[in-house]
């Protein structure tokens, strides 16, 4: 006898390897019939065992072998017709297969709906003539099968809202092909009406009129005037708890009217799409299913994992991977170590001494006229290195910078190559008690860099390099345009031209403070990238955030049937109604909050604004800069390659199979 597993484990055997009667489920509802054919059964079980080792592979044969389904309660009845055997699976188990995978969820219709509406009636009528005694047992079943029924109403209209919800995914595929083949689109349109009708005709009406509480039926009353009956009918009888119990239902069932409605107008804006916006709307779908994928693992069994972790997302992307964040205030730990407290000490000190023999320190000659500003002449070297020579120094690995620091502002007349020249003269005649070592092997000093340098800083304004500085600290993009609240337009920025007039100067200029200046032709814009280990999630954090809100922000704009441009007008884009209903979507900010934007929209948008992704033009108004547009821009062009290569791909399939 083979060895059989119990319920339990069987179901936690399916549930473990739901991708076999997933694709099961699908096929049996494509074929509108229910049951499942067992040979069909175990070639999945074969084709989805195929990487699994062998003793994995005896396990799920066993667990999905119709005799142990069947004496696992999971299969009701075992059929054989023609010869084949045809399993009818417990329609338990089916309904939790379908809240695993929403593609495989059946849409309420309007007989369906009206058979629940029935079942209440009835049940109003037979409570009416009941003893409301919680004594008598035909009391208390009547009240329990009311409960029953309400709660399976519940259930049902709500995984059809979810259901509905994810309508953009269909969409999506409908719109698919008329965005591939524009010379088709004519076509692709009328078969996209046809079936867009159906779905609205037959699933979202039907549940849109079910859930009014003003529809008016011929047959008797709708649904909240026979939970309105019944709540009436317990509160007559002082039965309060179970009258409340209903009112909370009807307030349950009223709230869903209204994610019915959005995904009603959705549908309704999706019948006025043109082409363009087709292609835009497809490429916001597309791009978002593969943030839902990110979004689904911090929602996975691991607890730790409770924010987005994208750094494929981002370099699969190639927008501004690793931009640099705000430069906060750190807090400098000093902990116990003793050597750290010596040196410090140490360094203090030799100040100190500094300071207390100011008076005695020298003013170096002026040049001479005769000699270059390179040079220094033998009066000013000796003078220095007599001062020199009489400091208290301490061990350290590089000489040249702290001399230069007791130096310099301390010394009247002082130039770092007057401490070159009495380097050399050191290097023969070191401090008493002090050896004067040569690491710098292929004797490059910074002196040399700052002597190349100095012409490019001459070039450049302190303060308008400072400003720069400032822009790129706080995580900002450089545009080329920034928006003039007081003038309402955009004006040219003119650091922006200071930095492509000195472009090589900037980069080397950050590239010494452990950045790299990076320029984004198709906005236009400079941005500082963090050199740090790329491996790290936290180099992407930043940019994780901007691509995040920018791609929720298309998808919603892109579902309104507008037009993605309109978004970097500044008398378009986003406004307080946007915002409100952005709002409404518990699942973008839910994905926001795992992009560690905890606030919601508001939080966002600032988030944005802060680093020049987006512009506010008024109250509870914004549009995206050119560096936002740019990313959404990209989006959309990454997917049209992606449907070019497919096209290609399935036109070289057909040359093959011609």
């Amino acid at each position: 006898m083979s060895k059989r597993f119990n319920t339990l484990e069987t179901t936690r055997i399916l549930l473990e390897h739901a991708g076999i009667l997933l694709g099961l489920v699908q096929r049996m509802d494509s074929e509108g019939v229910r049951h499942v054919r067992e040979l069909d059964l175990q070639q999945a079980v074969m084709d989805h065992g195929r990487h699994l080792s062998a003793q994995e592979r005896r396990r799920l044969q066993r667990a999905f072998s119709s005799d142990n389904l069947f004496h696992a309660n999971l299969v009701n009845d075992i059929d054989k017709v023609e010869g084949e055997k045809r399993l009818v699976f417990d329609e338990s188990l089916l309904e939790l297969l379908r809240l695993c995978d929403l593609s495989l969820y059946r849409e309420l219709t309007d007989a369906r709906l009206r058979t629940r509406l029935v079942s209440l009636r009835d049940l109003h009528g037979r409570l009416e003539g009941a003893s409301f005694s919680e004594a008598d047992p035909d009391f208390t079943e009547l009240a329990d099968e009311l409960n029953a029924q309400l709660s399976q109403l519940i259930g049902l209209l709500r995984q059809n809202v979810v259901r509905m919800q994810g309508v953009s995914s269909d969409l999506a595929d409908i719109s698919g092909e008329a965005s591939r083949a524009p010379e088709r689109f004519a076509a692709y349109r009328r078969s996209m009406l046809e079936r867009i009708a159906h779905l609205y005709e037959r699933h979202i009406k039907p549940t849109l009129a079910f859930l009014n509480p003003d529809t008016r039926l011929a047959d008797g009353a709708n649904l909240f005037a026979t939970l309105e009956g019944l709540t009436r009918l317990f509160e007559r009888h002082g039965k309060q708890s179970r009258a409340d119990q209903v009112f909370r239902v009807a307030l349950s069932l009223n709230a869903m009217h209204k994610p019915i409605q959005v995904v009603a107008r959705e549908v309704d804006n999706f019948l006025r799409k043109t082409r363009r916006s087709m292609l835009q709307y497809n490429a916001m779908e597309h791009h978002f299913a593969r943030l839902q994928a990110l979004h689904e693992r911090t929602r996975g069994r691991d607890l730790r994992v409770t924010r987005l972790s994208g750094r494929d997302f981002v370099r699969g992307n190639a927008f501004v991977p690793g931009l640099k964040g705000f430069l906060r205030p750190r807090a400098y730990a000093f902990g116990e170590s003793a050597s750290y407290h010596r040196l410090l000490f140490s360094e203090i000190e030799l100040r100190l001494a500094d300071l207390r023999r100011r008076a005695e320190a020298p003013a170096l000659p002026d040049l001479t006229a005769s000699l270059g500003e390179a040079r220094t002449d033998a009066r000013r070297i000796e003078t220095l290195f007599r001062w020199i020579d009489g400091l208290e120094l301490r061990p350290t690995e590089d000489l040249v910078r702290e001399l230069h620091g007791r130096l310099d502002a301390f010394i009247d007349g002082y130039r770092f190559p007057d401490l070159l020249a009495v380097l050399n003269r050191l290097a023969h005649a070191g401090p008493e008690g002090l050896a004067i070592r040569t690491t710098n092997r292929f004797r490059l000093l910074e002196g040399d860099a700052i002597a190349r340098t100095s012409d490019s800083f001459d070039e450049v304004l302190p303060a308008h390099s400072a400003a720069i500085y400032r822009e790129f600290s706080q995580g900002r993009v450089l545009l080329r345009q920034v928006w003039d609240l007081n003038r309402a337009e955009l004006v040219d920025n003119p650091l922006y031209n200071v930095v492509y007039n000195h472009l090589g100067h900037f980069r080397r200029l950050y590239e010494h403070l452990g950045y790299e200046l990076a320029f984004h032709e198709l906005g236009g814009f400079f941005y500082l990238r963090e050199q740090v280990d790329e491996e790290d999630d936290e180099h992407d954090e930043h940019a994780l955030r901007v691509q995040v809100i920018l791609l929720l922000i298309g998808r919603y704009f892109a579902r309104s049937s507008r037009d993605l441009e309109f978004l970097g007008r500044p008398d378009a884009g986003l406004r307080e109604a946007d915002l409100e209903a952005m709002g409404a979507e518990e699942e973008y900010l839910d994905i926001l909050r795992t992009a560690r934007i905890d606030k919601g929209w508001p939080e966002a948008m600032e988030y944005l604004a802060r680093r020049h992704f987006l512009f506010r033009s008024g109250a509870e108004r914004y549009f995206l800069s050119s560096a936002g547009m740019a990313f959404l821009h990209q989006l959309v062009r990454e997917y049209q390659a992606s449907e070019q290569g497919w096209r290609e791909a399935a036109g070289g399939e057909g040359d093959e199979a011609g």
